[in-house]
């Protein structure tokens, strides 16, 4: 059989499970270690780092789906996955360094340009692309596996029987359309059990508060009003702290009262010095950005969004692998604020309330 990447049908489903399972376990492991003061399992002259029992998880999660087939298996490997790179990644202080230093500076950047990295992958494979006639009949075999289990619901069975149709007389390989004459007769001659569709328990409880955020998010009052305003404390907020910041490079006797919050001494080297310098520029631009905008959005409610997406993605990208190398949960709590405003403005951007799909 040749080797080809065939996209599974539900494939960004899986894909999302493994970044949301990792931010939450490598986040809850940060916040563990800091609050038991990072212990040790430690049993005579060994060592067990929890890097091994991240690689230990990700191989329980390859071993599943090579072994079994199961669509919810799928999601279970997937959570697998994510909460074992986490615990791998966790330690890559103690793998790039010759002292095996896991509080070592650049490894938190590091970490977080890997969830970057997932991020722009998922980002690519979301846009919409058409599918080969190989991938669609792929994914219409897969569907048959709910056939047998009797959990393909009704919306499934449908959009299964238009595809077969389609491929039956439209496919270019005549295989295919053999393959999709002979499933289509059998869908349609035999009595197949359709069951409501399942979901799981987060995953329902998400679908059922999505809209009603949607829409609140999009009422005039919250539209124009309350998140400019969010938005307009947010950025006074990066002023006022690129500006603290500052004040000990006019006088360094002031740093331990203004850089309280840093892991790094940015007086120790150059570099260190003008990466700080960069980042509070930074930050200092995108609190007047986000002020300016909040406040035209107030004034004029068809004002675009697109320059606070644009600055938020840049804070995202760049600002924010530097805030990381010089603190840490500071540095996780500006990145939640910016994917969530990123996330609300890429809402206004793209739908209307009336869009939405859920």
């Amino acid at each position: 059989m040749k080797l080809r990447l065939i996209r599974r049908k539900d494939f960004l489903v899986y894909y999302q499970n493994v970044i949301i399972f990792f931010v939450a376990a490598f986040v809850s492991t940060r916040i563990i270690l800091i609050i038991l003061d990072y212990p040790k399992i430690s049993p005579g002259n060994l060592h067990i780092a929890h890097i091994l029992w991240g690689g230990l998880i990700l191989f329980a999660a390859a071993m599943l789906i090579l072994l079994y087939r199961n669509k919810s298996l799928l999601y279970v490997s997937s959570a697998l996955i994510g909460l074992g790179w986490a615990l791998f990644v966790d330690e890559i202080g103690k793998t790039i360094t010759p002292d095996n230093n896991y509080f070592y500076e650049p490894a938190l950047p590091l970490i977080y340009i890997s969830l970057l990295i997932l991020w722009f992958i998922f980002r690519h494979f979301h846009k919409k692309r058409g599918l080969s006639e190989k991938n669609i009949m792929y994914n219409v075999l897969e569907e048959f596996e709910e056939v047998i289990e009797n959990d393909l619901d009704p919306q499934e069975f449908g959009q299964m029987k238009k595809q077969l149709i389609n491929l039956k007389n439209h496919a270019k390989d005549s295989n295919i359309r053999i393959v999709a004459e002979g499933l289509l007769a059998v869908i349609s001659q035999q009595e197949i059990s359709l069951q409501k569709q399942k979901r799981f328990f987060f995953e329902e409880i998400f679908r059922n508060y999505q809209k009603k955020i949607y829409t609140l998010l999009h009422s005039r009052i919250v539209k124009r009003w309350i998140f400019p305003f969010m938005l307009l404390c947010y950025g006074f907020g990066l002023l006022l702290l690129s500006t603290f910041h500052f004040i000990p490079f006019l006088d360094t006797g002031l740093a331990n009262q203004f850089h309280s919050d840093l892991n790094v001494d940015v007086f120790k080297t150059t570099i260190d010095s003008v990466l700080f310098i960069i980042l509070n520029l930074g930050q200092f631009g995108l609190g007047i950005t986000l002020v300016l905008s909040a406040m035209r959005k107030m004034m004029l409610e068809k004002q675009p969004w697109s320059d606070v997406r644009i600055v938020l993605f840049i804070s995202i990208t760049v600002l924010d692998i530097l805030l990381f190398y010089f603190s840490q949960f500071p540095a996780i709590l500006f990145v939640s604020v910016d994917i969530l405003f990123f996330y609300f403005t890429n809402l206004y951007i793209r739908y209307r309330p009336n869009q939405i799909e859920i």
